[in-house]
């Protein structure tokens, strides 16, 4: 029996202690913090070539920072938090994991296929995030892109948005990814010019979506354009928002600015 080789590297500089632009991929993954399970089984790796590395769970995530064989670990201690802010203190190789006195960290590769059937399931396209927020990603409740669901704002899941990148451009035009029945309408909100949007069969709906790489906004051909509505009082974890659709403002600056993540 040939023993998974653990996969120890990492994307990160220690001073930003937070998720970075890189690629990650899914692997098999232990993080247990005073013995207590944060995360246990497929979660997102990401890593560099000196042996540093990093594991996302849904809400938490723990990177180890090697150097010269020996490792200090780091998690976000806090559901959502983007950064690793709390310490864990040294770690050492044990096999396939990296242990400590309070912190046991572990990144195991997946049988091929298994990985496979992983990646077979996962969205292909692009998130939507807002402009200088990618810790954030235009999504739906339960991560169901179906009719009738309610595009809104929420924090990009495994911090990466996996499960929301789901969106494709044709020839400018938004449209759902693997799915060329569905569109994205605007509908009338009771009492106010704000529009809710929602995943609708294209064939019920005459709405189309433009997305304006120069500006940055995402506008409809009768002039709506895609803005954010946070509460008042923010969580401090919680990146939940309402998105809805406004008639455009002749300044550009003026409407909501998305940023298209890769596929």
């Amino acid at each position: 029996m040939f023993l998974r080789l653990a996969i120890i590297s990492i994307a990160f500089a220690l001073g930003t202690l937070c998720p970075a632009l890189a690629a990650t991929h899914p692997v098999d993954c232990t993080l247990t913090v005073d013995g207590k399970s944060y995360i246990a089984g497929v979660c997102e790796f990401s890593r560099d070539k000196g042996g540093s590395f990093s594991i996302y769970g849904d809400r938490y995530w723990a990177m180890v920072n090697v150097e010269n064989g020996r490792g200090e670990a780091f998690w976000n201690a806090m559901p959502g938090a983007t950064h690793a802010q709390a310490a864990l203190g040294g770690v050492h190789q044990a096999g396939g994991c990296w242990e400590g006195s309070r912190v046991r960290i572990c990144a195991l590769t997946i049988e091929a296929t298994r990985l496979d059937a992983i990646m077979g399931r996962r969205a292909k396209g692009f998130l939507i995030s807002p402009e200088y927020m990618d810790y954030a990603c235009v999504s739906t409740a339960g991560y169901r892109f179906v009719p009738g669901a309610t595009l809104a704002i929420d924090r990009c899941d495994y911090f990466w948005g996996v499960r929301q990148h789901v969106f494709r451009l044709t020839e400018n035009h938004l449209t759902v990814d693997g799915k060329p029945e569905l569109c994205i309408d605007a509908k009338s909100a009771a009492g106010g010019k704000d529009m809710r949007l929602v995943v609708e069969d294209c064939a019920r709906i005459a709405i189309r979506w433009i997305y304006d790489k120069d500006n940055k906004t995402i506008r409809s051909s009768n002039d709506l354009c895609w803005n954010i509505v946070f509460p008042e009082r923010q969580g401090g974890n919680n990146w939940s928002g309402s998105l809805i659709a406004r008639p455009c403002e002749p300044d550009a600056e003026k409407n909501g600015r998305f940023e298209l993540g890769g596929n």
